[in-house]
Formats: C-alpha cells, structure tokens, sequence
C-alpha cells in the first residue's frame, strides 16, 4: 500500500465539501483504491481537512500521477478549492511496511 495525506486549511467548508467530493470521484474515476477526507479533531490542527489517497502500491501511485498531472478537470477542482481561500500547509507520502 502506499498513501499520500495532503493537510489543508478550509476557510469554506461547504467549498471545501464540495471540491472534496469531485476530487474522491475523479481519484476513483483513475483507479485509486480509497479516498477519504477528513477533519481534524484534536491537537493544534482542529478544523483543518486531511484528504487522504490510498493506492494499492507505488507502482499505481506512479500510474495515477501523470493522469492527474494532465487533467484539466482536476485543475479546476484544485482552483476552485484555493479560489475558496484553501491552502494545502503538507503532504505526506507512506510506504507500508
């Protein structure tokens, strides 16, 4: 398994759930095996999203990648969102072990 956790600051949550659901649709759409989005509920991050992509291996991150890279429709759900006042603060890469 390999998983990418992006964390974000959501001014608009009602943007933020809405861009949050095109984006798990267009992830599924390109073969990704979960994806989950979250709010933090404790600690200095209380209120900020966690979206988080599990693919099945590295070798399906590498596949998805430049699909997402080259899609437009992907872009304008990422403008959108920062449109909205959201800011990505990290991503994190996890390899199972």
């Amino acid at each position: 398994m390999y998983v990418v956790t992006s964390r974000w600051i959501v001014p608009d949550l009602e943007v933020a759930k809405a861009t949050t659901k095109a984006a798990k649709q267009w992830f599924k759409g390109a073969g990704v095996d979960n994806v989950s989005a979250l709010m933090i509920a404790t600690g200095e991050q209380v209120g900020q999203m966690q979206f988080v992509v599990r693919y099945a291996d590295e070798a399906a991150y590498a596949k998805v990648v430049p699909q997402w890279r080259a899609s437009k429709e992907y872009a304008d759900i990422q403008a959108k969102a920062k449109a909205s006042g959201a800011t990505l603060m990290d991503q994190v890469h996890y390899r199972e072990l």
